[in-house]
């Protein structure tokens, strides 16, 4: 398969995925619950993620500092 079919296919995915999460929301869940699921699920997934690439960053940028000032 190639990479842009892969792409492509991913992205549908994607979209029914979301399109699902959406309609179900919407159409089952009160716009309280929903935006508390949204909050929760961000500090839950996305918190821990941008710390790690924080730390990753911080590390690298050390780095680069550091050779900087021995050259």
């Amino acid at each position: 398969m190639a990479a842009g079919s892969a792409a492509v296919l991913s992205m549908a995915g994607l979209l029914l995925v979301s399109l699902d999460m959406h309609f179900t929301a919407r159409h089952f869940h009160q716009p309280r619950e929903s935006v508390l699921a949204l909050l929760l699920g961000g500090l839950a997934f996305q918190a821990p993620l941008l710390l790690w690439i924080h730390r990753k960053w911080s590390a690298v940028h050390t780095l680069t500092l550091d050779t900087a000032r021995c050259e």
